[in-house]
């Protein structure tokens, strides 16, 4: 019997096959109870099959195993009188709560079998020029799944406003730079994409409660599907790199979502998501593009005036080469600029706090950490020259 047909309903029927002798089973849609009466013992794997339930997907926590003997045989003659044991098996189950990630990727599915259907559109066009540029996309901080509360601390923040914004901005990016020449976009992913790492509503590291937009499965998907929208409209345009940052409230979920980028661009030669390089899981990166060094953390660790020292020990070679070196971190919210001399190195680099699109929640606003309009930026760096502009997306 399967476990659907016994959904919600008591019943109660004498079975002989293999070995029980009386079952019945009450089960509902994460629970269920076992009683059954058997001229064998069993494993609490057999007590499940013989309910109707998948052991890999049902789990017994209350388990409970009575023998007695009995005498059978003619009542009147005795003949072929014999003794027999029954066994009695009373037991609780419970159906298994599947890993997140299992049960978004699950969920996910539909939408990576969309995308992969999408038609390529028409890229933005591009002013012709020898001169090459590298644009990033500073998307960072957008914390889908937080849930901000106009009344609360002024503004308004949820699942869909992230989605819509994030992929906002990123066309308010494109258009604003489409007069350059680009042939490479970045794309950092990662650096507190998403709000939560888990169901368990806070924080990884500190435990620290956090105000969320429904399950995981809501946010994870609907951050995914910002990632595909965003990587398409760049890569009309140009060739996109996508590249991992880790932040401190999103270490796992954004890992998640880059391994499904990888699948779902697998083959696109316009996009590479980058999972194999020898630095793609550690949480500092580097991209030499021409007369740049760019380097990427999402700033809850190191030390902003350590900054450029490590780029310097980390990279020495390139460090020598360039003449622009910028530090991109996440983390504040705020944008920021310093500008710090790499110990004995002559050069100074340039350390940027990209700025964030996402309102305070409760506890910021109750904190005293608010601030006026919000905007993201986009960085355009020539081939030759370095550093060439930051163009601003604000906030709707």
């Amino acid at each position: 019997m399967k476990s659907e047909e016994l959904l919600g309903k008591l019943s109660e029927e004498r079975l002989t096959k293999g070995g029980v002798r009386r079952g019945k089973f009450k089960v509902s849609e994460d629970s269920a109870t076992i009683e059954m009466i058997r001229d064998r013992a069993l494993s609490q794997e057999q007590a499940l099959l013989d309910a109707g339930l998948d052991p890999h997907d049902w789990e017994i926590y209350q388990w409970e195993c009575t023998e007695w003997d009995v005498t059978m045989g003619h009542k009147s003659t005795r003949a072929g009188v014999q003794r027999h044991t029954n066994y009695r098996i009373a037991c609780k189950a419970r159906r298994k709560k599947k890993p997140a990630i299992a049960a978004v990727l699950e969920d996910i599915g539909p939408v990576l079998a969309k995308v992969r259907k999408a038609p390529v559109r028409k890229g933005r066009p591009r002013l012709p020029s020898k001169n090459k540029h590298l644009l990033e996309i500073g998307l960072y901080d957008h914390h889908i799944g937080m849930l901000a509360w106009e009344r609360e601390g002024g503004e308004n923040w949820d699942v869909e406003i992230a989605r819509n914004a994030f992929v906002g901005a990123c066309d308010q990016m494109l258009a604003k730079t489409a007069g350059y020449p680009v042939e490479k976009i970045l794309l950092p992913m990662g650096n507190d994409f998403f709000h939560v790492n888990d169901d368990s509503k806070s924080t990884p590291r500190n435990g620290n409660s956090l105000d969320v937009d429904g399950r995981i499965c809501k946010l994870y998907r609907a951050g995914v599907e910002s990632l595909l929208s965003a990587i398409q409209m760049c890569a009309d345009v140009a060739k996109v790199e996508v590249l991992w940052v880790p932040g401190n409230h999103d270490p796992d979920t954004s890992f998640y979502a880059l391994m499904l980028l990888h699948h779902a661009f697998a083959g696109d030669k316009r996009v590479t998501v980058d999972i194999d390089s020898p630095e793609s899981l550690m949480p500092r990166k580097y991209i030499r593009y021409g007369n740049t060094l760019l380097g990427y953390t999402h700033g809850c660790d190191e030390k902003v005036s350590q900054l450029p020292l490590i780029m310097a020990t980390e990279r020495p070679e390139d460090f020598g080469k360039v003449r622009c070196r910028e530090f991109h971190v996440g983390h504040r919210h705020s944008p920021r600029e310093d500008r710090v001399v790499a110990g004995s190195v002559q050069g100074n680099v340039s350390i940027r706090t990209v700025p964030s699109l996402v309102p305070p929640d409760g506890w910021h606003y109750r904190k005293g950490y608010v601030r006026g309009e919000r905007w993201a930026e986009a960085y355009l760096y020539g081939e030759e020259e370095g550093y060439t502009g930051t163009f601003t997306a604000w906030a709707k």
